[in-house]
């Protein structure tokens, strides 16, 4: 990650919260991101993604499709958003399993342990996203610490040692 300025979303955009998502970051939270960071480059990977971000002309907009494997990208990740209008917690768990910095909605985390400026950074309006990412990609220090918790929360509350040790308490 060293040096990185890449900003990713993974998710199949055939599903209409996915490309609703997406399309209002790209149409009101980047234009904001890149006055701040001009080398930023926005990467969205995902099934069938909705021909207004296909037929973009935007500066650093990377839309890849569908990709085999996102690990190349994922590697060069600096933060990983979620824009989301509905909750997307295998998202953000993924990111923390990855161990990259997490800027999400509110909505979008809803129904996991997120702390915001712990483990995750939450922004509803456009310019406290646009804010939130911004932060993460110049600052390392952050960054690392949102990775690190991140990582931490998901294998402490959601390994499935935690997770099935909850199941058999539901089921006794």
């Amino acid at each position: 990650m060293a040096d990185a300025h890449r900003v990713t979303f993974l998710g199949g955009l055939h599903w209409p919260p996915n490309a609703e998502g997406i399309v209002w970051f790209v149409r009101a939270v980047w234009p904001l991101i890149r006055q701040q960071a001009p080398n930023a480059v926005l990467t969205v990977i995902g099934k069938d993604p909705p021909a207004e971000l296909r037929d973009t002309v935007l500066q650093n907009l990377d839309v890849t499709g569908y990709v085999d494997d996102p690990m190349p990208y994922l590697k060069e990740t600096a933060v990983f958003i979620v824009p989301l209008p509905e909750a997307a917690c295998v998202k953000i768990l993924d990111a923390w399993r990855w161990g990259l910095p997490v800027v999400s909605s509110t909505i979008g985390a809803e129904g996991i342990a997120v702390e915001n400026g712990e483990n995750a950074l939450l922004a509803d309006t456009p310019e406290a996203f646009a804010q939130a990412v911004t932060s993460v990609l110049q600052n390392r220090t952050v960054a690392d610490a949102l990775a690190a918790k991140g990582r931490q929360t998901v294998e402490i509350r959601y390994n499935w040692r935690t997770v099935y040790r909850a199941w058999n308490a539901v089921y006794r």
